[in-house]
C-alpha cells in the first residue's frame, strides 16, 4: 500500500471516530472549553494529511553508480576506513528539504577530500530534479589537496543546478585545517559566521547561481592571520546598469588570431551573465574590437543597444529592455 493511500484511509478512520464522539456527547457543561466542530476537525485532519503526504514527496531510488577506477589517479581515491561526515548539519534554503553535510576522507597519497551532499535517513547523497534522493558512492568526491601553508587546505563554491534560479544551489565549503579560529560567508544576505567541523571543514548553502551570489569567505587562521577567498568574482571593470539590473563589464585580452600584430589587443563590452533575466545566454554585447596598443594607446567606442536590434547578428537586445549606450575603448584613427 502506498503513503499516500495509508494516510487517506487514517483520515477515513479519523473522521468516522470524530462522527462517533459528536452523537454521543450532546451535553456541555457551562463554562467548558468547546470542542471542535465536525467541519473543523476534517479541516484539521486534511491539513496533517496534506503535510504528511508533502513529508514523503522526496522518495528514495538506487545509489548512484561509481566512478570507474581507470578514471580515478590512484592517489585521488579516498580509504573507506577515513571517509566520515563532518556533522555540520546545515539547513536548505527551502524548509524540510534533506540538511546538508560535508563528507571527508583521506587519499592514499595523504591528500585531504571533499564531497558536497544531502543527509537522509542517515544517508549521504543528493537529491535530484526529479526530486529522487540518491546515495553518493565512497569514490565520488569533489576535490582532494594537500594542506597549504599559511592557507586554506580546500575551499570551493559547488553549484547544483535546478529547473529555476531560485531552485538552484550554491554550496561554498572547504577545510581551512585544525586550529582555525573562524570561517565568515558573505552572500546576498549580509555576513554568516559558519560553524567548524572536523579540520576546520565549513559549509553555507545558498539559493542560485554562483555568479549570481558572488559569495565570499574571511578565514581566520589559528595563528589569527586572515585570508580571503572570492567565487566567481569578475577580473573585468563593471558598471552598474541603469535600471538596476545584472552590471556592464567590459573585458578583454591579446589577439590570438592568425595574422595578428604582437601588440594587438581586443576588448569587448558586455552584460554579465544573470540567471534571473529570462534571456540568460543570450545577453547582449557588443561586437569584439582589436587595435594595437603600442602605437594607438588611446581607443573609444560608443554603441547605443536599441530593443530589437541585432536580432539574428549574435549582438541581441531585448525588445522589452529599454535602449542602452554604452562606451568601450577602440582603436583611435
Amino acid at each position: 500500500m502506498s503513503e499516500r493511500i495509508r494516510v487517506l484511509d487514517e483520515l477515513g478512520i479519523e473522521l468516522d471516530r470524530a462522527a462517533r464522539r459528536r452523537l454521543a456527547s450532546r451535553r456541555r457543561r457551562v463554562g467548558a472549553p468547546r470542542r471542535l466542530s465536525l467541519a473543523a476537525m476534517i479541516v484539521v485532519l486534511l491539513v496533517l494529511a496534506a503535510a504528511a503526504a508533502a513529508a514523503v514527496f522526496i522518495s528514495s531510488g538506487s545509489p548512484l553508480p561509481a566512478p570507474r577506477a581507470q578514471d580515478l589517479e590512484s592517489g585521488g581515491i579516498p580509504l573507506p576506513s577515513t571517509v566520515h561526515l563532518a556533522g555540520l548539519d546545515v539547513a536548505d534554503p527551502e524548509a524540510g528539504a534533506p540538511r546538508w553535510d560535508l563528507r571527508l576522507s583521506r587519499s592514499s597519497s595523504g591528500e585531504t577530500c571533499t564531497a558536497v551532499g544531502q543527509v537522509l535517513d542517515g544517508q549521504f547523497g543528493i537529491v535530484g530534479l526529479d526530486h529522487v534522493f540518491r546515495v553518493l558512492p565512497l569514490g565520488g568526491v569533489d576535490v582532494c589537496g594537500f594542506a597549504a601553508p599559511g592557507g586554506p587546505v580546500l575551499a570551493g563554491a559547488r553549484v547544483f543546478s535546478g529547473s529555476s534560479p531560485m531552485e538552484a544551489r550554491t554550496v561554498v565549503n572547504g577545510v581551512a585545517g585544525a586550529g582555525t579560529r573562524s570561517v565568515t560567508a558573505y552572500g546576498p544576505e549580509g555576513a554568516r559566521e559558519l560553524p567548524l567541523g572536523p579540520d576546520g571543514s565549513f559549509l553555507a548553502v545558498y539559493r542560485g547561481y554562483v555568479e549570481d551570489i558572488r559569495p565570499r569567505v574571511v578565514i581566520v587562521t589559528g595563528r589569527g592571520t586572515t585570508r580571503t577567498v572570492s567565487f566567481a568574482q569578475s577580473s573585468a571593470f563593471e558598471a552598474p546598469d541603469p535600471q538596476g539590473g545584472a552590471p556592464w563589464q567590459i573585458s578583454g585580452g591579446p589577439d590570438i588570431e592568425p595574422g595578428a600584430y604582437p601588440d594587438e589587443n581586443c576588448v569587448q563590452a558586455n552584460r554579465v551573465m544573470d540567471h534571473s533575466n529570462p534571456f540568460f545566454g543570450d545577453t547582449a554585447e557588443a561586437p569584439e574590437i582589436c587595435g594595437r596598443l603600442a602605437t594607438s594607446p588611446l581607443f573609444v567606442m560608443m554603441r547605443r543597444f536599441v530593443p530589437g536590434d541585432g536580432e539574428g547578428s549574435g549582438f541581441p537586445w531585448a525588445t522589452t529592455l529599454p535602449a542602452r549606450s554604452s562606451t568601450e575603448p577602440r582603436r583611435r584613427a
